[in-house]
Formats: structure tokens, C-alpha cells, sequence
């Protein structure tokens, strides 16, 4: 997912696969067959936004996070991801009922790889009262295990995309700052910027001399601390911490629902116990804020500015900033080469940037570029995965051999060893055990493959559960759109499970209005080859139809081998826009030529709170039935239509 989408769920509802060794000679007397199945996720790989990672600057200890809740840790004998288990330190009375979580930010002690601090939100259910907030939590067996900091803040990190906010000081693995959120426009008090002596274990607000302080009209939000670990050391609280820390801030307008109206950096140089703005008018424009952030090994600071492709550096010891213009910017990530500091690579737009001479001259070297024969299969270059496609970058590091890394959105982890002879860069995933995809109402045809839809990708047609060769929706959603299709339903027909429907639409780059965001269709091979419905392709698609559930009816007798186009199907559809300010969700329409026409029925008009709207350019006039009526929230993951048996009229629904 390459944009920022609100309806995620707190978890993905994990895509499994079921291997029964159930005996055929089970008596029908046996109940329980818990120990006769084994569950295991279906080996899809990546799949969903990766919005951050942290690389250790020696070893090989890296973690990255995801929008679905999920914290990995790489392993790198086994050259694979593993799940992370944050919610083991959290009370059952939490974890009960979630309704939001995620984790929001990444560090690794620089002297212990095994020291690891992770930012985790989670809220529970309002009718519960449980809310839990945004914590640290803290490990020191490389993430086998965790416990909880003392923190409950507002606001949450969990689309968090640039850079960690999270940093452990390299001179004393129980310095740590925390830049948290924090909450705005009557939404809570600011949080303001965190600190830990104990290694992540407590955490208390910063109070040093030169902090700006947030008012009733003006919220600071500190963002990205950053500590330079060769700047000498001080004391500070009884602990012995680097004398250089660096925070950047954001400045919201409170008398104005919040709006950020720019940003800065402040500096310490005795380890956080006095700060001064060293910002600038060159650094700070109108609204713009500072993007991401890194120190390189000469202690030189550098961050990205969010409005423009320029770089700004500040030297241990300057008094000035020093501007510096790589292609593309480098709002994506900034990575300087711990073993030459001189190497820069700067990532923006989906594009990277190469400097050699510590940022005076720059080589563009393109949009990123993937490899080929990937282990995860659906992720090699196609027609509907096309080479040099965009992707929403979070983050560019070096680890200690010499490789780049990347947060790279629905492609997962990817990494890059360069060249300094290098005119592009080609990128590999290594996401095999990263699962991202977030399960929608999916189908298991009899005598087919499963045909699993998910949001952000529509779907895939698994053939072998435990490799990584699932089948890709093969459609190219990348025209006029950012690659992206959110599916929320698929059934079959039921004397013909080849002939397989599923709905999807793009509802976040494209306008769900519009025939190009919509990728609805079917397929008569059970999933192997698709097409998008004979209405959508002609353009005379239903503008408010969309999203949804959708069903099929058993075909007539003697006409269950008979081409698709004669096929009754019923849609409801969600109309996820207009619902959230009209309140009603459209009636159904139904097909009687495989989707080549629809109509919508007129059996809800006088039904108790239906009421006629016009929509779209022809100005149509549809039918909206009451509230909460159908699905009527994104997140109603399930099928609400399904034909009746064969034995009853083949046309008929509940």
C-alpha cells in the first residue's frame, strides 16, 4: 500500500492455509478436531506498506515494521523475516478488543543489537474503556521478548513513514529519546519530546533549558532525535551521554484544526540538558517541514526538506548550514557511507541520487529498478507489476557490509549493494516471511485453487501454499493509478466454480467515481487469467457501483459449460465516500448478462428510510437505503450475499 489508508484494521487478518490429516475411519461421533489440523500462513510475502526499518551499524541485526501491526526481525542464517511477539507484554484487557495498532518507530543500541526499543500504539474498544495509548517496549534478547515502558501518550506512529523517531545513545545503551506525536486541536496535550536513562525501561519529558514550549495556539511536535556518538561525552541524570543531540520539530497551528505551519531542528551540546534553534530562514519555508534525518560518521547532520529536493547539512562544529541538491530530494531517506563519508545516496520520488563528494556534485541514477526471478515470484517486473513502478519509500540505510537497505512499501524489505560505477540501481525483496495482506472475503472453488482477495493488491490465486508462487491479480492497475486496487469480495458460481467474480477498486489514488478506478471482474478458469466486467471496459459502469459484496447464481440446467455473459449476479455495493457524508448505502443492482448491464432493484424504495439521490456526471437518480444498512463500513469483512441451493430457483439470493 503506497498511500496512506485509514482503513486498515489493527491486524491483518492473516491469509492461513488448513492441512487436515483427519482420517477417513473418524467416527461421527468425534467433536473436537483441534490436533487434527495444522495451521500456517500461506507464503504470499510482502504484500503490504513497510513503513520503516532499522539496520544495526554492525553485525547483521536489522527489524522493520509494517502498517498492519507487525514488527519483523531479520534473520540472517535463515534469510528470512520473523514476527515479533509486542503483544505479549500487553494486558489481555487490551489485546481483548483492539480496534487500533501498530508499531511506529525502531532503534537498535549501537554497542548490543540485542537491545532493542519499539514504539507500539494500541487503543481498545470505546465500549470497554481500555485504552492502552503509545508505548515503548523494550528488549534485550533481540526482540524474542519484550516489556512494557511506563508511557501512555496520545497520538499514534503507526503511518509513520519518515524515518524512526526512536534513537539509543551509541556512548550508553540506556540513553534513549523518544520524538512522540503528541495530539492537537483539543485532542490531548503535547507530549512533548522523551527520554530514557534506563534503557528504554522509563521514560520522562525533557525539560531543558531552550525547549520551545507548546501553547494554547502553537503545538511543537519533536520528531527525529539524533545523537552524535563522536562528539565527545557528559553526564546527564547519572548517566554518562553523548554532548550532541539533535531533535527536529514540527509547528502546528492549533487555532487552525492543527495545520503544521513549518519546522526546525534544535541542538544540544551537553547531552540534553540546555538546547538552542539553530534553524534558519534557508531551512525553514512557509509551511514546509524537515524530512528525514541522519549524522554521519564526521558527525555532520543531515536532513531533507519536505517542500523542495534540497539537503541541508550541519557540521559538529558549524554555525551554518550548508545546502546541497541531489535530483530527486531526499525525503525517502539519506544514507552516508559509514566507511566513506564522502559516498552519499539520497532517495526521493521513488528515485535515488548518488553523491561522491560528500554532496557538492550528484549523479541521478534513475527511478529504482527490481530484479528479476525473485523468490517471491509475484514481485518480478510484468505487465501488471511494471518495471521501475513507484514505490513509497521509508527510510535508506547502510549496514555494516556495505548494502543498502530499504523500507519499500508493498515490495517489503528490499536491499541494493552499489557500485560507484553503478548508472541505476536494481533493487531484490528479501521479504520471505514478511506477511502484509490484509484478508477480504476469499473463495475456495471446488476442484480449484483458492482464490484469496486482500486489499491494496485484489487478490491472488494460490497453487502451492508453501512456496512463494502465488499468483498475482494480472491486471495493471498502475494506468492512471498508483498500483493499488482494494478488494473486499469474490464468490463463484455454484454448479460452475471456474466462472469466479471478485470486486475491486482503486479508493485512494484514482476517484472510485470514475471507470479507471475499478477492477471488478471475473474469470473463467478459476482464477488463472482475468478480465474486468463488460459494463467497466465499455464505460457505461454504474458510477456508485463499487466496493461491496457480490454474488453469483447456480447456472441453468444443461448450461453450467455454457461462455460467461449470461450469468446472474447481485451487488451490493458499499459506496464508501459518499457514506461518509451522505449516511445511506446504495440499494442493490443485479446482472442477468454477466455484468454487462446493471440495474438497480427498486424492491428498497419504500423501504423505512430509502431515499432518491443524483450522483454522477449523467446525473442518474439511485436509490440509498437507511443507515448502516449492507456494508456499510470497510472494514465488514464478510459475504453478505449468497445464492440459494441448487435444488431452488437458480436465480434467487439472501
Amino acid at each position: 500500500m503506497n498511500f496512506q489508508q485509514p482503513r486498515r484494521l489493527i491486524q491483518a487478518l492473516s491469509l492461513l492455509s488448513m492441512f487436515s490429516f483427519v482420517s477417513l475411519s473418524m467416527s461421527a461421533q468425534d467433536t473436537d478436531l483441534t490436533a487434527k489440523y495444522q495451521w500456517k500462513p500461506v507464503e504470499i510475502g510482502a504484500g503490504g506498506w513497510m513503513r520503516g526499518l532499522a539496520v544495526a551499524p554492525t553485525g547483521t541485526a536489522a527489524y522493520a515494521r509494517g502498517d498492519v501491526d507487525e514488527v519483523y526481525r531479520w534473520n540472517s542464517s535463515a534469510g528470512r523475516w520473523y514476527p515479533t511477539k509486542i503483544f505479549g507484554a500487553i494486558p489481555s484487557m487490551y489485546t481483548g478488543a483492539p480496534v487500533n495498532a501498530g508499531g511506529g518507530a525502531i532503534a537498535i543500541d549501537p554497542s548490543n543489537s540485542n537491545h532493542v526499543l519499539v514504539v507500539f500504539t494500541l487503543s481498545g474498544s470505546a465500549d470497554l474503556n481500555n485504552f492502552w495509548g503509545l508505548n515503548v517496549f523494550y528488549s534485550t534478547d533481540g526482540a524474542m521478548t519484550y516489556q512494557a515502558a511506563n508511557l501512555s501518550l496520545s497520538g499514534s506512529l503507526s503511518q509513520e513513514t519518515t524515518g524512526e523517531r526512536l534513537v539509543i545513545d551509541p556512548n550508553n545503551g540506556n540513553v534513549a529519546y523518544l520524538g512522540p506525536p503528541g495530539a492537537g486541536a483539543g485532542n490531548g496535550n503535547p507530549d512533548g519530546l522523551q527520554r530514557s536513562l534506563d534503557g528504554g525501561a522509563t521514560w520522562t519529558q525533557v525539560a531543558g533549558t531552550g525547549l520551545p514550549v507548546s501553547t494554547a495556539s502553537l503545538r511543537y511536535e519533536f520528531q527525529l532525535p539524533r545523537i552524535d556518538g563522536g562528539s565527545g561525552t557528559t553526564t546527564t541524570g547519572g548517566q554518562t551521554t553523548s554532548k550532541i543531540v539533535y531533535v527536529t520539530y514540527i509547528k502546528h497551528d492549533e487555532t487552525n484544526s492543527d495545520n503544521v505551519i513549518g519546522g526546525g531542528v534544535l541542538k544540544s551540546a551537553d547531552g540534553g540538558n540546555t538546547w538552542t534553534d539553530i534553524t534558519d530562514t534557508v531551512l525553514e519555508t512557509g509551511t514546509s517541514t524537515v524530512g528525514f534525518a541522519t549524522i554521519d560518521t564526521l558527525g555532520n547532520l543531515w536532513i531533507a526538506d519536505e517542500s523542495n529536493n534540497n539537503l541541508y547539512e550541519w557540521t559538529r562544529i558549524g554555525s551554518t548550514w550548508k545546502t546541497s541538491n541531489p535530483t530527486y530530494g531526499g525525503s525517502g531517506g539519506i544514507a552516508v557511507d559509514p566507511k566513506n563519508p564522502q559516498r552519499i545516496f539520497a532517495q526521493g520520488n521513488s528515485s535515488i541520487s548518488r553523491s561522491l563528494d560528500g554532496g557538492a556534485s550528484w549523479t541521478d541514477l534513475g527511478s529504482m529498478q527490481f530484479a528479476s526471478n525473485q523468490t517471491i515470484s509475484w514481485l518480478d517486473p510484468s505487465s501488471f507489476r511494471p518495471q521501475g513502478h513507484y514505490v513509497s519509500v521509508s527510510g535508506l540505510y547502510f549496514d555494516a557490509s556495505g548494502t543498502l537497505w530499504i523500507a519499500g512499501a508493498n515490495d517489503g524489505i528490499m536491499n541494493y549493494t552499489p557500485s560507484n560505477s553503478d548508472t541505476l540501481t536494481t533493487w531484490t525483496s528479501i521479504s520471505e516471511g514478511i506477511e502484509e495482506a490484509v484478508a477480504e472475503p476469499s473463495v475456495i472453488p471446488p476442484g480449484g485453487n483458492p482464490v484469496l482477495t486482500v486489499e491494496d493488491e485484489t487478490l491472488f490465486t494460490i497453487t502451492d501454499p508453501d512456496t512463494y508462487s502465488a499468483q498475482h491479480f494480472p491486471l495493471n492497475t498502475w494506468n492512471s493509478n498508483n498500483g493499488l486496487s482494494n478488494a473486499t469480495d469474490s464468490s463463484y458460481a455454484p454448479n460452475q466454480p471456474k466462472y469466479v467474480v471478485e470486486l475491486s477498486t482503486n479508493m485512494v489514488a484514482g476517484n472510485p467515481l470514475v471507470q479507471s478506478s475499478e477492477y471488478s471482474g471475473y474469470s473463467t478458469d478459476g482464477g488463472a487469467t482475468w478480465q474486468v466486467f463488460p459494463s467497466i471496459a465499455a464505460g457505461t459502469h454504474p458510477c456508485i457501483l463499487y466496493g461491496g459484496s457480490i454474488a453469483v447464481s447456480a447456472r441453468a440446467a444443461g448450461h453450467e459449460n455454457d461462455p460467461a455473459g449470461g450469468d446472474n449476479l447481485v451487488w451490493i455495493p458499499s459506496n464508501f465516500n459518499d457514506f461518509a457524508v451522505f449516511g445511506h448505502g446504495p440499494a442493490p443492482f443485479y446482472s442477468k448478462d454477466g455484468g454487462a448491464t446493471w440495474t438497480q432493484t427498486d424492491s428498497f424504495n419504500t423501504a423505512p428510510g430509502a431515499t432518491q439521490r443524483t450522483e454522477c456526471p449523467s446525473n442518474t437518480s439511485y436509490t440509498y437505503t437507511d443507515f448502516q444498512w449492507g456494508p456499510w463500513i470497510f472494514a465488514l469483512s464478510q459475504h453478505l450475499l449468497v445464492p440459494i441451493p441448487l435444488r431452488l430457483e437458480p436465480s434467487t439470493f439472501i
